[in-house]
């Protein structure tokens, strides 16, 4: 109640007029330095007694258990040793000031003093009284001058002294035309400040005369200026005495908080950083591991355990990415069915069996042209070229070469590459011996070829690739996508190692198909009237060949889990700034700067190894009637590989085998365990593509029901239910996605 009642008392507070003390002559206010301090300290004592009576009555009420675990119990204990350090050196402050700042007020003698009043006062009775002693002594008076004369021997021993004396003149005229003379009256020139003056005036005039008006007062003037230059100094050392003392208890209290908090902190985060960094080494070079932890660890907007909080949520996430080294347990494997099982065997080359864990192996690893348009009668529309419901399948040989034609020449990105880098007559021919490389396979085929090109111009365009890569990487990536299987065989590389193919031997079992579709895309280039790179200087086609072999050897599966990895821990570092990318394409505003330099330009070799490999593992996330065809093809080019290991004598893959799979139900594993991760991370970095995620999660469960509908044996409730949750997580996942690309409610 004492404590609380010292606010109805606000003559402490220092813009109160309340409890200060006027002075006699100016009539100024002035601070009572020492009243304000001393009730200061006594609002921190009863706060104090208020503090201890409020933690005894939360310990006995709120807590009446006493069950605190460990963590708490050393944190209350680390808060209550700051506490009590924190609150002595308060009080030793609080004393200091209490006992220090008032000797600081020496210097206002001066103004406090009356004795300028009464010395003005008996000039005037003297003047007065020297008007009748010059009468009696022939017209001459020298009262006035011995008052003079004892005033200021009064302020000889003092630091400021009269000045000047004004309304005492020394010949005054008399009745009868007479002439007075009371001297007394002196000037002792100019002061060095005129504000240093300080007048005091009588009230009334005893004698009248022309110094001394109703107006116009008699006064004697003082000079302060040496009180005011020693207050002047005593007030800078009173703030120099201050900040010292702040400065002295600010390193005190600080060093007090880096012995109790900061120093067990940065031992914490010293081991995070350290425990980040082993595991960054694993997915980004060195360069940006530094960059990165920067990036996690700086932030303005954040509070220091905010920070530790979001640092160790980011190294959690890692951890679980960075160990993984299955991309299901040994639990999950036993449950797993055949054709799910094909699914890891065939697709990812995860050994299957009892004699093998269910472990990954990791692989090392302008100006425009003519304007005129290269297609004039295009069969497609505008709507399906620039969205996701093309399907090359309903296309004519003929109308697949007018697709890649206009996606060369006629779109935007077009206009940028190949209107610059190639003549229409050269690509025509390039077109038309890359067409003739690729075999009459099921799936591996020209209308693949087709697809891959199209999604490929779709990713390049949606995520505004032309804003951060160069126009000779944009045209690389659309001639590697044309030509990423040229000359595939329709069987895998892992066939081709079994049977020691010569393209195996020859690439040493290192992705025979892709080095070989690398190989026939430049040996078509040398012939003659088929380079679509001549017309590029000679580094920006060194450039654009290390582009192309680069995108084509990723598009191995081999490379799919270890590509998967590098993005996901990117986009966990990354994972803020791209939330504010998303926010701003929602908004329809620019994207951040730091987006532009530290996702987009920061790893432009990675996207362009993804977006190619993205496209090629796309079909799942087209319109379910295209997926659907394109699912078949590519499962009946496993089954004709599969009665080609029959026919040889050589185990089946368990995708391969027309006879036990169950072609709905091989999706899902194919969609579930490679493509979904994939393109969950893909989109977190590159919101613009959200919508495939949403079509997967619908093509995700349409699989789901022919798998239920038509698998024999039926399958059980627990298998139904297994791939329901599944489902429904990426479902949850893609409407996460989506909905940070959902407009802000502005305030208005």
């Amino acid at each position: 109640l004492g404590t609380f009642s010292m606010f109805f008392e606000i003559s402490w507070f220092p813009l109160s007029a309340v409890g200060r003390t006027k002075d006699a002559s100016s009539g100024n206010s002035f601070d009572t330095v020492l009243l304000r301090t001393a009730r200061f300290a006594k609002v921190g004592a009863r706060v104090g007694r208020l503090h201890r009576g409020l933690k005894t009555f939360w310990a006995v009420i709120m807590e009446p258990s006493g069950k605190t675990r460990p963590e708490q119990q050393e944190m209350r204990n680390v808060s209550y040793r700051l506490m009590i350090a924190l609150s002595t050196k308060v009080s030793v402050l609080t004393i200091i000031f209490v006992f220090c700042l008032p000797l600081f007020n020496m210097a206002d003698f001066p103004t406090n003093d009356l004795s300028g009043l009464t010395w003005i006062h008996r000039l005037e009775a003297d003047y007065s009284r020297a008007f009748g002693d010059a009468r009696k002594n022939n017209g001459t008076s020298q009262m006035f001058a011995q008052s003079v004369k004892d005033m200021q021997e009064f302020y000889a021993d003092y630091n400021y002294e009269p000045w000047r004396i004004k309304g005492f003149p020394s010949i005054v005229p008399d009745a009868g035309g007479s002439v007075l003379k009371i001297p007394g009256e002196f000037d002792n020139g100019e002061p060095n400040r005129l504000q240093d003056v300080e007048w005091h005036s009588v009230e009334n005039c005893r004698a009248q005369r022309s110094g001394c008006t109703k107006d116009d007062k008699a006064s004697v003037g003082f000079d302060l200026g040496r009180p005011h230059r020693i207050e002047a100094g005593l007030d800078i050392g009173m703030f120099v005495f201050i900040i010292f003392v702040m400065v002295v208890l600010s390193y005190d209290i600080q060093r007090s908080v880096n012995q109790k908090v900061v120093e067990p902190l940065e031992r914490m985060i010293a081991k995070v950083r350290d425990v980040a960094s082993r595991f960054l080494k694993i997915s980004v070079d060195n360069e940006q591991q530094s960059k990165g932890l920067d990036d996690v660890f700086i932030d303005d907007q954040m509070s220091e355990t905010d920070l530790l909080e979001a640092v160790i949520a980011k190294l959690t996430k890692l951890t679980e990415i960075m160990v993984k080294e299955h991309v299901a347990t040994d639990e999950e494997m036993a449950d797993m069915d055949h054709t799910t099982l094909g699914v890891l065997s065939t697709i990812l080359r995860l050994p299957v069996g009892s004699s093998q864990r269910t472990s990954f192996r990791r692989n090392s690893r302008s100006h425009l042209g003519s304007r005129e348009l290269a297609v004039t009668d295009m069969p497609l529309s505008p709507e399906v070229l620039e969205s996701w419901n093309l399907d090359v399948l309903e296309l004519d040989s003929d109308h697949l070469s007018r697709l890649v034609l206009y996606v060369f020449f006629d779109s935007d990105i077009g206009n940028l590459t190949g209107r610059s880098f190639t003549d229409l007559k050269v690509f025509k021919e390039f077109h038309q011996q890359a067409k003739n490389a690729y075999l009459d396979n099921r799936y591996h085929c020209y209308q693949h070829a087709c697809d891959i090109l199209h999604t490929m111009y779709r990713i390049l365009t949606l995520t505004s690739a032309n804003m951060w890569l160069r126009e000779h990487e944009l045209y690389a990536l659309l001639v590697a996508a044309f030509c990423h299987d040229l000359g595939h065989f329709g069987l895998t590389n892992q066939f081709l190692v079994e049977t020691k193919a010569d393209l195996a031997i020859g690439y040493n079992d290192n992705s025979p198909l892709e080095n070989m579709h690398c190989a026939t895309l430049f040996k078509i280039c040398n012939n003659e009237g088929c380079n679509v790179f001549a017309k590029l200087e000679p580094d920006l086609q060194k450039e654009v060949r290390k582009v192309c072999i680069s995108t084509i050897l990723h598009t191995d599966n081999a490379h799919h889990l270890e590509m998967c990895k590098q993005i996901e821990a990117f986009g966990v570092r990354m994972s803020d700034t791209c939330d504010e990318a998303a926010a701003a394409i929602a908004d329809g505003s620019e994207l951040p700067e730091a987006y532009k330099q530290d996702v987009l330009l920061a790893k432009t070799d990675v996207w362009m190894n993804l977006f190619l490999h993205f496209c090629d593992v796309s079909n799942p996330l087209k319109p379910f009637d295209v997926c659907y065809k394109w699912a078949w093809r590519v499962l009946d080019e496993f089954f004709l590989q599969g009665d080609e290991e029959k026919r040889l004598g050589l185990p089946v893959g368990m995708l391969n085998d027309r006879d036990k799979v169950n072609k709905p139900g091989s999706q899902h594993g194919f969609i579930n365990f490679l493509v979904a991760p994939l393109v969950r991370d893909t989109v977190k970095l590159f919101p613009p593509l959200h919508e495939l995620t949403s079509q997967m999660a619908s093509n995700l469960q349409q699989w789901r029901n022919l798998w239920a509908a038509g698998v024999n044996p039926t399958p059980t409730a627990a298998e139904i239910a297994q791939r329901d949750s599944e489902i429904a997580k990426w479902r949850e996942v893609a409407s996460q996605l989506q909905g940070r690309l959902a407009p802000r409610r502005r305030s208005v």
